[in-house]
């Protein structure tokens, strides 16, 4: 096995991790549940939507509780989507209302970032009549998707990738015309400064060009090992992210615990034990539990 495919099985451990996510985002374990109800896959969405290098870690919560607070008399969110003109409106006031007061006197919403994923996708949805974002995405193709997504003020490349790698891994989208062509696979390879550092470790690749030429590149070096690409990119971040956790989990002592090494770290790193351990966190935590997972 290459170390590039032993990275990819901690996508297991990534999806497992997502489950503890939900549940502080008042979401359903089960995803179907999330796929069919229009509101539900709107705060999935918002949970995702504000996932940005310095941005407040409140606003994906401000956004989830905004689209609630919004609907006023409606008897549902797709009520109030499709037959009230102002509901887009009203979500982006109620979430503005949230966030707090910079020293300036101006609100920490900064409309260039934030005003897309909040209230523009929502006047995009009236528009196409569709009141559930994972149908509006699934109906399209993935260079449609990313570019519906991308003409948001807040979202580009990166921040679109990810979002469409985790709705086409938990909701089964674009699965057959990826299939068809795999190239394709790069819109959905969001490269960050974990992604990007790993890669070249596991590969000794050249990765200093935009966003989509490096995607490009790890999707090719993927396909070329025979590995899902998705399975790497999440399992990459949850490595890179959360080394030291894994390490002392591990009991790898803390003068080894350095991203530069994970071709040596990556062997001493169980994803089937580090899987197990979270799943009895989440357990833990769903009936009450303090949460301790390492």
């Amino acid at each position: 096995m290459t170390i590039a495919q032993k990275i990819s099985e901690f996508s297991l451990c990534y999806k497992e991790a997502v489950k503890i996510w939900l549940f502080y985002s008042d979401l359903p374990e089960e995803l179907n549940k999330i796929k069919s109800n229009p509101l539900l896959s709107m705060c999935f969405f918002a949970a995702m939507a504000h996932e940005r290098a310095g941005r407040n870690p409140n606003f994906s919560k401000f956004h989830r509780i905004a689209l609630k607070r919004a609907l006023e008399k409606r008897k549902n969110f797709e009520d109030a989507l499709l037959n009230d003109s102002k509901y887009p409106d009203r979500v982006w006031n109620e979430f503005e209302e949230q966030t707090p007061t910079k020293e300036n006197g101006k609100k920490a919403a900064n409309p260039t970032h934030t005003m897309g994923a909040v209230k523009e996708i929502l006047e995009k949805m009236r528009e196409e009549k569709e009141p559930n974002i994972v149908t509006l995405l699934g109906k399209k193709e993935v260079e449609e998707a990313r570019e519906f997504l991308c003409s948001l003020k807040g979202i580009g490349f990166k921040l679109s990738a990810l979002i469409m790698r985790d709705f086409c891994d938990f909701f089964d989208l674009w699965k057959y015309e990826l299939k068809l062509d795999k190239e394709k696979y790069f819109h959905l390879q969001p490269v960050d400064r974990w992604i990007e550092r790993v890669s070249k470790l596991v590969w000794n690749i050249e990765l200093e060009g935009c966003h989509d030429e490096e995607a490009k590149k790890i999707t090719k070096c993927c396909l070329e090992e025979n590995i899902d690409p998705i399975a790497f990119n999440q399992g990459a971040w949850f490595i890179s992210a959360k080394l030291n956790e894994l390490c002392a989990f591990q009991r790898i002592p803390e003068d080894k615990r350095e991203l530069d090494k994970i071709t040596e770290l990556i062997e001493q790193l169980d994803p089937k034990k580090i899987k197990e351990a979270i799943h009895k966190a989440f357990i833990g935590l769903k009936n009450g539990e303090a949460i301790l997972i390492w």
